[in-house]
């Protein structure tokens, strides 16, 4: 046995090389699992509650219905949506607070849309966009992260 180990050292220390990399390698899988498992318990995932928990909330806007500006036709069409707005948790009463300032922005925004405006391809996106520029600018002391359409009809 000692003959062969000083015959073939090379091969000796390759395979003994690979099998404590390979040893290594598995231990720090696992501790690396554990590590990560303690941080999602620590910021609050993985609770024993289903699905994923998230520290947004969204709040549900008041159904809005707003005469749009149509210059080519004598009757303006009417716009209805149903919106949500994505908050932090913390700071969705203070949210709800704010629903009338709210509202009055979107309103106004949504009053002076024109109909061929709305009607282009790509034009929810920048409505959404212009949409939630104007809700972060109404003075809210609190960031909006996003607006949700629920439902949005052309009358």
């Amino acid at each position: 046995m000692m003959d062969f180990i000083r015959k073939n050292r090379l091969s000796v220390f390759i395979a003994s090389y690979t099998v404590l990399f390979a040893l290594l390698a598995v231990c720090g899988a696992l501790l690396a699992k554990e590590r990560v498992e303690n941080q999602r318990l620590q910021a609050g995932f993985g609770t024993g509650q289903r699905g994923l928990v998230t520290d947004m909330a969204y709040c549900d806007l008041p159904r809005m219905t707003v005469s749009m500006h149509n210059p080519s036709s004598a009757s303006a069409p009417y716009l209805r949506a149903d919106l949500s707005l994505e908050v932090s948790r913390a700071d969705e009463a203070i949210i709800e607070g704010y629903q009338p300032r709210i509202m009055e922005k979107l309103n106004i925004l949504l009053s002076n849309v024109d109909m061929a405006e709305i009607q282009r391809d790509h034009a929810l996106p920048q409505l959404r966009a212009a949409m939630l520029k104007a809700v972060n600018s109404s003075g809210i002391p609190v960031p909006v992260h996003d607006l949700l359409f629920r439902e949005l009809v052309i009358m």
